[in-house]
């Protein structure tokens, strides 16, 4: 026989710190914006010294498209970022999942 499931949903709870889950968040969020600064400002040393590019890979192409995935970068960085407060209403505003 198998078993049955439950048709409650789980409940979560707002008074647990989750501290984890928020020095996780947190980390990700700087190293992504930092990763992203660094491909915004300074295209031509990432594409020369980190992909080892020769200086005629290092098109205007190549350098505008690494500009655009840093911008990115910082973009989904600053998203994550705003899940670290664990405020009451941060946690208001969240929408659960059903």
């Amino acid at each position: 026989m198998s078993p049955q499931p439950t048709s409650h949903l789980p409940s979560i709870d707002p008074s647990a710190p989750g501290t984890i889950i928020r020095t996780a968040l947190l980390f990700e969020s700087v190293t992504t914006i930092g990763a992203g600064l660094y491909f915004l400002l300074l295209p031509h040393r990432y594409l020369l010294t980190t992909m080892g590019a020769s200086t005629t890979q290092t098109t205007t192409t190549a350098v505008q498209m690494t500009q655009q995935f840093g911008a990115a970068n910082i973009l989904v960085g600053t998203v994550v970022g705003l899940f670290v407060s664990n405020s009451r209403k941060s946690i208001e505003a969240r929408q659960t999942l059903r």
